[in-house]
């Protein structure tokens, strides 16, 4: 009688290897693993999973897991369990490191190399060793990267001003801009504005607002977890831009995390990530040429408003350019 009267809480008290044994009893070893997983570590519930295999197998009379993953998280269900890495950087914290990757991510559109991160993160790492605010280490390595990528000829900076700045609102806010931000940054790009003021803009304010926000951390955390020595480092084949394309949200993060494990071999487990410990990336290309000193202007405090103060925009007209 309890059963009949609290369905749902009947459901989810279920274990998940039976749950899986009931409905699923023939899904592949590798697809009944990553299900297991996901019921397991509380990605999934129990009904959350009925809600996403029951479409799927409508679709396919055997749907891989990735396809009722698929179905769970368009549903808006789930709680997609994204893993809280380590990439072992020594001398910079775990949000200069996300900043480094949102480089990649907003100025090229893709995720960093193993190699190339070490080598830009050491750079960093010096930077702040030798006495140098975070405001203008951080403004520092914007320019230096964006500019070692434009000599590899990284996507996105042949484009033309009115054009790379469509690029950059797609690679960080996921739209195109409105006439008056659009008119704005074109205009400060060809009035002679660093390329990498537009990039540390964007990053610094979607990294702190929640919506827009939403959107870069999803592709950080798939570029993060790209830029492991065991999945980019030297003799990978594997492609940066595609493994972030498409990435717009934490369901779709999780999905193109464990395509990559199992891509690669790995073991795709994913742990909770821990509140206040968000995926970072970055890194660009394994450049040793000599980093340029930027042009910029002091920064007092790294806060999204001191970076737009940074470009002379006013505080209270901020809002109007994204």
């Amino acid at each position: 009688m309890w059963a009949i009267d609290n369905r749902v809480a009947y459901a989810n008290s279920i274990a998940p290897i039976e749950l899986l044994a009931y409905f699923y009893p023939t899904a592949a070893p590798a697809d009944h693993d990553t299900l297991l997983r996901a019921l397991s570590d509380g990605t999934l519930t129990s009904t959350d999973f009925l809600s996403g295999w029951l479409p799927a197998a409508l679709e396919h009379t055997q749907p891989s897991a990735g396809a009722v993953l698929q179905h769970v998280f368009d549903a808006g269900l789930g709680h997609p369990a994204l893993p809280a890495l380590d990439l072992g950087l020594p001398g910079v914290t775990d949000a200069q490191v996300e900043f480094l990757i949102g480089i990649y991510v907003a100025a090229f559109d893709r995720a960093p190399e193993h190699t190339g991160l070490v080598y830009w993160a050491n750079d960093l790492a010096g930077l702040l060793a030798q006495g140098q605010s975070e405001p203008d280490a951080m403004k520092h390595m914007a320019k230096a990267m964006y500019l070692a990528g434009a000599q590899h000829g990284e996507q996105g900076t042949a484009l033309n001003d009115a054009a790379y700045v469509q690029f950059v609102y797609d690679t960080v806010l996921d739209r195109t801009p409105d006439p008056g931000g659009a008119q704005y940054w074109t205009e400060q790009l060809q009035a002679g504005a660093d390329r990498s003021t537009l990039i540390a803009v964007f990053l610094t304010s979607a990294l702190g607002a929640s919506g827009d926000g939403h959107y870069l951390q999803a592709r950080i955390a798939v570029a993060e977890y790209a830029a492991q020595a065991h999945m980019s480092g030297p003799g990978s084949l594997i492609d940066l831009a595609q493994v972030i394309d498409g990435v717009a949200t934490a369901g779709d993060a999780y999905l193109a995390i464990q395509a990559m494990a199992a891509a690669a071999g790995a073991n795709a487990a994913a742990t909770r990530m821990a509140p206040g410990h968000e995926p970072l990336l970055a890194r660009l290309v394994d450049d040793e040429s000599t980093i340029i000193e930027p042009a910029w202007a002091d920064v007092q405090t790294p806060t999204a408003q001191a970076d737009i103060l940074l470009v002379g925009i006013a505080p209270e007209s901020h809002d109007n350019l994204f």
